[in-house]
């Protein structure tokens, strides 16, 4: 790893050179492949309702035909010019602007829902389009659809009568080989929860920017031997049908998210955890537990050092968490790389 050399009495080392406008345009080119692109009628408008009733922050502005902001959360928002609208934003020779057509849904996400729809219904003078317990739909001045998703707390009830339990799947399943969007990162045992919820409203916002088709259940994947330990090694997304066409990875405000994440195929104990995404720390331990034990692992870690976690629910429309199953995974041949 390079070392930063100290400053010497007579440095003469050129000074930093300032950005030109080519380097501002990649910059901005990049940012904007990263974020969400939306049609308006009048940039200049739409950029004051965004910063108005969202708190939007402006990062680059190109007059009437483009601007860029980023929202609460990271996420970054394009608004470009409709071409059949004027600079004004009046339809040309008199006739009527076409409506935006149907983006992909811009998601903010938001530690308190309920503050959040207030603030918008407040700001904006109108209501929120649909709601549910995770999250609050509505569209912008031109109809492009946005929403609140919830952010960290307690995500679904449970019956604290009712115990979780974890069932071992006899024998080794058969692992198909899926490429993710994902975020990586160590992440103190107490949050995992939270963070795992984060990681995936922002890699489903890379999904609907990109167009991406998902082929299978979130996952996160837990890289190498970390029960026990304060901070986990945790990496959280979704298995998507390609990303040939995309980067290594995307920024998103401050978030790196990876493209090249790869579960290969391979065969893979499993266990099926039924109950609240909080006993999942407990269940770990006594899953890796019983695959050691199984002569198939021989005993040691699993292959590739790494084991995974699959989320077979969607908490925001099966609220019961006694209902909630989750599948862990102990790769015997093969495993994320």
């Amino acid at each position: 790893m390079a070392t930063k050399r100290p400053a010497e009495d007579n440095d003469s080392r050129p000074a930093k050179k300032a950005k030109t406008n080519e380097d501002v345009h990649e910059d901005v080119y990049h940012a904007v492949s990263s974020g969400v692109n939306l049609l308006v009628a009048n940039v200049a408008t739409a950029k004051a309702w965004y910063i108005r009733v969202l708190d939007a922050a402006s990062m680059f502005d190109q007059g009437a035909d483009f601007c860029l902001l980023r929202l609460p959360g990271g996420a970054l928002v394009g608004l470009n010019r409709r071409a059949d609208d004027s600079a004004d934003g009046s339809a040309p020779h008199g006739s009527t602007p076409a409506p935006a057509p149907a983006s992909a849904s811009v998601f903010i996400g938001v530690s308190n829902l309920d503050a959040a729809v207030a603030a918008f219904e407040t700001r904006a003078d109108a209501s929120v389009t649909s709601r549910t317990d995770t999250k609050a739909s509505f569209v912008d001045l031109d109809g492009n659809a946005l929403s609140f998703t919830q952010v960290g707390g307690n995500r679904g009830h449970a019956d604290a009568a009712a115990p979780w339990t974890i069932e071992f799947e006899p024998g080794p399943k058969a692992v198909s080989q899926n490429t993710l969007i994902s975020i990586r990162k160590r992440t103190p045992v107490g949050l995992l929860g939270d963070f795992v919820h984060s990681c995936l409203v922002v890699t489903w916002s890379v999904l609907s920017a990109e167009a991406l088709s998902v082929v299978g259940a979130p996952v996160a994947i837990y890289h190498g031997d970390c029960y026990g330990e304060a901070e986990w090694d945790v990496e959280v997304g979704f298995p998507v049908e390609s990303t040939a066409r995309l980067g290594d990875r995307i920024l998103v405000g401050d978030t790196i998210v990876s493209t090249r994440t790869v579960l290969p195929a391979g065969s893979a104990l499993c266990a099926v955890v039924r109950g609240h995404y909080d006993h999942l720390r407990a269940a770990w331990p006594l899953f890796v537990s019983y695959a050691r034990a199984n002569p198939l692992s021989g005993g040691g870690p699993p292959a590739g050092g790494l084991v995974w976690e699959e989320y077979l629910n969607d908490p925001s429309i099966e609220r019961n968490a006694n209902l909630w199953k989750t599948q862990l995974w102990f790769p015997i041949g093969g495993g994320p790389k």
